[in-house]
């Protein structure tokens, strides 16, 4: 799955990373978790990618009852600034994005992105999910998600966290129907 190092209000460097309630539920996940930095490749299909970078463990701090899907979580250490984290901005409005990006690792590999030019629209997920609580990338123009990508960032047109990637028919063959869950209905509905 994927995760995001996200900012908070008071501009700290508190560690905390944004998923998906399906890959982290409970306090003993967390606690057991690997986090992997800068799992990325020099360029696309360029040379292996290190996955050297990484801290074990976190504190759960919110999830859900299975009715909408984001987990958050503090990670047990602080990055070391090797690591060159970057703390995501994030938009907790229930607003269109005009467009989106998502930063993610499919099948477990090196980062990928996916790039959607055109409006996201709010859609229903169903499957017992909360009315609302969802953005719908029809089609992606550059790239597209896969197993794997599962918890990965939605960004907006100002380059902050809208959603998190739940799920879809997504594929390298079929670039369509990715459900990412509002950062909008976590924040407003569940403490």
């Amino acid at each position: 799955g994927t995760g995001t190092l996200i900012g908070n209000t008071s501009g700290s460097d508190a560690p905390y990373v944004l998923t998906a309630q399906h890959l982290i539920s409970s306090a003993e996940m967390a606690a057991e978790a690997l986090f992997v930095f800068n799992y990325e490749s020099a360029g696309c299909g360029e040379g292996l990618a290190s996955n050297s970078k990484s801290i074990s463990g976190a504190a759960l701090l919110a999830t859900t009852d299975q009715q909408i899907d984001f987990t958050l979580l503090r990670l047990f250490e602080k990055l070391p600034p090797a690591y060159r984290p970057y703390y995501a901005g994030w938009d907790s409005r229930n607003i269109n994005p005009q467009s989106g990006v998502s930063i993610h690792h499919a099948f477990g590999g090196p980062q990928q992105i996916a790039i959607e030019y055109h409006p996201i629209e709010s859609e229903d997920i169903g499957r017992g999910y909360e009315e609302n609580s969802t953005w719908k990338v029809s089609h992606w123009e550059v790239g597209t998600t896969e197993s794997g990508s599962s918890g990965a960032p939605l960004f907006n047109e100002q380059h902050r966290i809208v959603g998190t990637l739940t799920g879809g028919r997504s594929t390298c063959g079929y670039a369509k129907d990715d459900y990412f869950t509002k950062f909008s209905a976590a924040w407003d509905h569940y403490p």
